[in-house]
């Protein structure tokens, strides 16, 4: 679900300039949107979209298909 960038960093091991980073790329290739959290209206949750979430499964397809290969 919806995360802050200081919950994926933390997540992930990263630092939280290393995830507003990535965020930045995602966001500019609309992999993902942040949207404002009704809490705190200056924190931002990151959103997989549609396109996000189709990038991700072809990226789980072709990670299977490699590793059919080297098996």
């Amino acid at each position: 679900g919806p995360k802050t960038t200081k919950e994926l960093a933390e997540m992930k091991g990263i630092s939280q300039s290393g995830i507003s980073k990535l965020t930045k790329r995602l966001l500019e290739k609309k992999y993902v949107y942040q949207e404002r959290q009704l809490n705190d209206r200056r924190s931002f949750n990151i959103v997989l979209t549609g396109e996000g979430k189709a990038f991700l499964n072809r990226v789980e397809d072709f990670g299977k298909e490699i590793m059919n290969l080297i098996e």
